[in-house]
């Protein structure tokens, strides 16, 4: 039917930018932009780790295997924060999102993570009804940093779980089985007040009807707050 196939809209940029607008801001313009009152008050944050301990066969983010220590990422995260936060369009800023992506940004240490995030607290201000999401992977999220992360303001955990099938999970290098992601997930459900939502892919290599059921079921049984589910 199609005579090409796009799995993201990381692969689409360059084939709908020909469609679409496309204005470039210079240096001067960005600075100028920071140096005003932000009038709408609103603003979002996107941070980006491009780092994880381990490579997913289905990945096609913008990420690197670690080779070494965060501390130097950590320090320049934090130190970015604080200049950035100087500004007057962030100081008259009310964060309303946070986005902690990758990568794996739960690949930091419990000290690293609470750095950053006591930073970011500690130089802008947040909305009442603000929401602070870190994607995680299971075998990153310890129980000591999750707690850390609750305690510095993250509402919101997304988990990268792909798929409970124990075949599916080893197709797509996935860490632990089943029956352990099942009880892992519903001890996080009751550590953390925040939201769990839990991402699914479908559409693997010979996945079958039973599995997409199956996952679908275990989404209900370990309570998750919300799934998004994606096409490979």
């Amino acid at each position: 039917m199609f005579k090409i196939r796009y799995k993201s809209h990381h692969d689409v940029g360059n084939i709908i930018s020909k469609f679409t607008e496309n204005l470039k801001a210079s240096k001067n313009d960005f600075l100028d932009l920071l140096n005003r009152e932000n009038k709408n008050k609103q603003l979002g944050i996107y941070f980006h780790t491009p780092y994880c301990d381990k490579i997913c066969s289905f990945c096609n983010m913008n990420r690197k295997q670690l080779d070494n220590d965060l501390e130097e990422y950590t320090k320049y995260l934090c130190e970015e924060i604080k200049k950035y936060g100087a500004y007057e369009f962030c100081k008259t800023s009310e964060i309303d999102v946070v986005f902690f992506g990758g990568g794996t940004p739960t690949i930091f240490k419990k000290e690293q993570l609470e750095r950053i995030l006591k930073t970011l607290n500690e130089n802008f201000k947040f909305a009442k009804d603000y929401e602070m999401t870190f994607e995680t992977t299971l075998h990153n999220l310890s129980f000591e940093k999750l707690k850390v992360m609750e305690e510095n303001g993250v509402n919101r955990i997304s988990v990268g779980i792909q798929t409970f099938s124990n075949r599916g999970r080893k197709l797509l290098n996935r860490t632990y089985d089943k029956n352990y992601v099942v009880e892992r997930l519903k001890e996080i459900k009751k550590r953390f007040s925040g939201l769990v939502c839990i991402d699914i892919i479908y559409n693997y290599a010979n996945q079958t009807d039973e599995e997409v059921l199956q996952d679908a079921d275990l989404l209900a049984e370990v309570g998750a707050d919300s799934a998004s589910f994606t096409l490979l």
